[in-house]
């Protein structure tokens, strides 16, 4: 590594770019780890819960039928 100082103070840090890489990962890394552990406070549900909630809520946003969306569309 090597530091690029200004008045005495660091500035800039030059790394390796497969240091880098490194670096990068690991906060990469550390940030998922967080965001699991935030994420294990939030409130659960069965997930055969949420298919059957995800399931009515598409069907509440479809079309009727394929035939009303397609009506005045007939040669």
């Amino acid at each position: 590594m090597v530091y690029v100082t200004q008045h005495g103070r660091p500035v800039v840090v030059l790394v390796d770019y497969d240091r880098y890489e490194t670096l990068i990962a690991q906060l990469e890394d550390l940030s998922d780890l967080a965001s699991f552990q935030a994420s294990e406070a939030e409130p659960t549900r069965p997930y055969e819960e949420f298919l059957a909630e995800l399931g009515s809520s598409r069907q509440d946003t479809s079309p009727a039928s394929s035939e009303s969306v397609n009506e005045g569309n007939e040669t």
